[in-house]
């Protein structure tokens, strides 16, 4: 970058930082004011007896997120932990056992259409963290709050709102990118815990206990929620395919959050056509529904087009049924290792040592353009696994 587009950057965020100034400083520090006055003269609780934890990010990442739930309810057995969560991920985080509640938190219809840009926050933001904490804290304010967010972007910063409109008496998790025009996570956490350099994002977050004074720990594996009402749901659909039982069912996951991490229809197609004696399940979300159609009608009866059928927790409970899955680095790659479903992975953009399965039962492919992955090695991979 050349020094003059160097400049231009920094003058147009300090023109950003002059314009949000509320939202960067004066809201930061009334909501610290205020909760500095509810806590005065109160002692200190042994334990937490009420827990709020931010997790606002997408399904992988939730799913990445078991471990840590798992161990901080193992810590604070008698807590009421709530768990702050994106709405469309609410739903299935509701059959986590180690949470007590879930909080729906809207924070990208909050901010509206560029919500990515809402680095400062927006105001929207601080009313609703203020209505949520109204709704899971009547009167008695959360004794600890968790950012488990290690991420350094918009959406650590909106999880950090929550925090600080929780008025907690205890505020933790790493921080936003410290430059001009970006929320401040030192005005609202009273500690601020440097994001790990390396490791798989589930050892990342544990670095959020060494803060909390606990000892190091090795996180243990991920679990499926999976409750008795999703688990009916999904054994509905599984007869309605009339499908053989003495063959398994490969579960093809072809969707993900970015086109860049998408292996293209037609290559999904060729693999599955070289499967022997399976059924192919296609797994997606309903902008994948065209896509699904093209795979399921190049492997003939023996494939059916789920995209779109099964809400995200469904979806769970349906994929602890397959044999194995082979799918784009996304959400359902996740939710089939929760469940111990073998898993190969088809990585592009995100680096593997990071964002891979949390799993030994797994593959992981990766080619920096996608599409230039052949499914012969894909196909190979998953014969490592089961022989299809």
């Amino acid at each position: 970058m050349s020094g003059a587009a160097l400049l231009g950057r920094v003058l147009r965020r300090a023109g950003r930082e002059a314009a949000c100034f509320p939202l960067l400083h004066l809201r930061p520090r009334l909501e610290a004011a205020r909760r500095a006055r509810h806590w005065a003269g109160k002692g200190a609780a042994a334990v937490p007896r009420q827990i709020l934890v931010a997790q606002l990010a997408d399904i992988g990442d939730m799913v990445l997120t078991g471990p840590f739930l798992r161990r901080l309810r193992g810590l604070y057995p008698g807590a009421r932990i709530v768990l702050a969560a994106a709405p469309h991920v609410a739903e299935f985080a509701r059959g986590c056992r180690h949470v007590d509640a879930v909080a729906p938190f809207d924070f990208q219809a909050l901010a509206g259409p560029a919500w990515r840009q809402a680095t400062a926050g927006c105001p929207a933001w601080w009313r609703e963290a203020a209505a949520l904490r109204e709704r899971e804290f009547p009167g008695l304010p959360p004794d600890l709050g968790l950012s488990v967010r290690t991420n350094q972007d918009v959406v650590q910063a909106a999880a950090q709102v929550v925090l600080a409109g929780s008025h907690g008496r205890r505020l933790l998790g790493m921080p936003v990118k410290p430059l001009l025009g970006y929320f401040r996570s030192g005005l609202v956490l009273d500690r601020v815990v440097p994001v790990p350099r390396a490791g798989h994002e589930v050892e990342r977050q544990a670095a959020l206990f060494e803060a909390l004074g606990q000892p190091a720990a090795a996180p243990g594996p991920l679990e499926p929620w999976i409750t008795p009402n999703t688990a009916r749901e999904a054994a509905d659909v599984w007869r309605s395919l009339g499908w053989a039982e003495d063959r398994p069912v490969v579960g093809l996951g072809i969707g993900a959050g970015h086109m860049g991490k998408v292996w293209p229809a037609a290559r999904f197609a060729s693999l599955a056509r070289r499967f022997r004696r399976v059924h192919i399940a296609v797994i997606g979300s309903a902008a994948d529904r065209e896509a699904g159609e093209e795979i399921a009608r190049a492997c003939g009866a023996n494939a059916a087009n789920l995209a779109g059928r099964m809400p995200l927790e469904v979806t769970a409970a349906f994929l602890a049924r397959c044999g194995l899955f082979v799918g784009n680095d996304s959400g359902p790659l996740h939710l089939a290792a929760a469940a111990g479903v073998p898993v190969v992975g088809l990585y592009s953009r995100e680096d593997p040592a990071r964002w891979a399965p949390w799993t030994e039962r797994r593959e992981v492919l990766r080619e920096a353009e996608i599409g230039r992955l052949e499914p012969e090695a894909v196909l190979a991979a998953a014969r490592r696994l089961l022989p299809v």
